[in-house]
């Protein structure tokens, strides 16, 4: 009898710091995670874009992602104004990405998220659209993200 209490002390001994150990394990994981390139983040997200997407442009030639949506106001202003300048995809190497295509919905949602915190942005809150990443090294990083109707539209009339 007293080896099955000495044995259910240890286990009640053990059992704290079992669950320290975790604890640390998780907030290590979560230290490297936050760490991550973000340009590391965007390659392996890059990686698992599906192909067969419905784009206008290929994902090879893209220079810039327009993520929209069909309920958003702001994006129709913006889709609008490419409606009435079809060449501008391919002059700017536009990609639209639409968020309401459910099939492609969570890995567009992790592309924008990625390309988001490379500007600098909190993505973790969600991502405001319309939203117009610029694929060109020649910018520094906030100067990549465009966001909002206005933003967008006067960037792509420097384009025409």
């Amino acid at each position: 009898m007293s080896e099955n209490v000495s044995e259910e002390t240890a286990k009640k001994n053990y059992t704290p710091l079992l669950l320290v150990g975790i604890f640390v394990a998780l907030f290590f994981a979560l230290i490297v995670f936050t760490k991550m390139d973000g340009q590391e983040a965007v390659q392996a997200l890059n990686n698992e874009v599906s192909p067969s997407a419905d784009l206008s442009v290929s994902t090879d030639s893209a220079r810039a992602y327009l993520y929209t949506s069909e309920n958003c106001q702001h994006c129709q202003q913006v889709m609008s104004y490419l409606s009435d300048k079809p060449d501008l995809y391919e002059k700017t190497g536009l990609t639209k990405q639409s968020l309401d295509e459910q099939a492609y919905y969570d890995e567009r949602q992790r592309q924008l998220g990625a390309y988001a915190n490379l500007c600098g942005l909190d993505s973790r809150a969600g991502v405001p659209i319309p939203f117009l990443y610029l694929a060109d090294e020649q910018l520094s990083e906030s100067e990549r993200c465009l966001i909002g109707d206005k933003t967008i539209i006067d960037y792509l009339e420097t384009q025409r």
